[in-house]
């Protein structure tokens, strides 16, 4: 009653690692740094699945990385906490739907079993739609496991058309574009990389050129078997 003819509206994002706030602790990678506290919240890191939503620059929730402080630090600011700054009508309006490894064609997809909004019954939501990379970066070297530029944009053309049957008139989608990866690999290709911390001799090119392989299919492994996992997990604290 009070919110009505607010304008209120809520947030939703559509994409991958990079709008869900992927994030592996430093700390678990650098003895320097490491500590007993590191490892204190690694159940509920690994359930998220290294991912941090409410943290992230279009949902977050919390103003502060203080309760995770041993693994996370910095500010936080989202588009949902300006939003509910300007309106509180909009408070917990919002769904964060980023995907570790999401691609476009999986995203046309499965929209429909993920994004949630009635276009009749639900206020308008202003919606960040990102995809910036997994549809050409992957652990494969050939351009056969690409998805090319037709491709592409057919799938986020059938993506688009869904968005604009679903969402509720008034609504507003944000489409970022792919990420530039000289720029990325500018400026991080000399840097030191949290394993080399003690004694400055690793760099991130040096990480991923010799691990992007092994990682890529030991976090596909771990995917998969995630719940069994979790098994593991619970027997070794039950029995030790």
């Amino acid at each position: 009653m009070w919110c009505e003819g607010t304008g209120q509206m809520g947030v939703a994002l559509l994409g991958d690692s990079a709008g869900a706030h992927f994030h592996i602790p430093a700390e678990w990678m650098n003895v320097t740094e490491m500590t007993a506290a590191s490892w204190a919240d690694t159940y509920f890191i690994l359930l998220m699945e290294l991912d941090w939503p409410f943290l992230s620059g279009t949902t977050a929730m919390f103003n502060s990385t203080e309760p995770w402080q041993n693994v996370i630090q910095g500010p936080v600011d989202s588009l949902y906490l300006r939003m509910l700054q300007q309106n509180r009508c909009n408070h917990r309006d919002f769904q964060n739907l980023g995907v570790n490894g999401a691609r476009s064609g999986a995203m046309a997809s499965q929209l429909d079993q993920t994004l949630r909004r009635d276009a009749s019954t639900d206020h308008p939501v202003f919606l960040v739609y990102e995809l910036i990379g997994n549809d050409v970066c992957s652990g494969h070297h050939t351009f056969e496991t690409m998805t090319t530029p037709e491709e592409f944009y057919q799938n986020n053309l059938q993506a688009f058309q869904y968005l604009d049957s679903k969402l509720p008139y008034g609504s507003r989608v944000l489409a970022l574009g792919l990420a530039n990866g000289s720029v990325l690999y500018d400026a991080m290709n000399d840097r030191i990389h949290p394993i080399g911390a003690l004694n400055n001799d690793v760099t991130y090119t040096n990480v991923y050129v010799t691990s992007l392989l092994f990682f890529f299919l030991a976090f596909r492994l771990w995917t998969l078997h995630f719940h069994m996992a979790l098994c593991v997990f619970f027997l070794i604290n039950i029995f030790l």
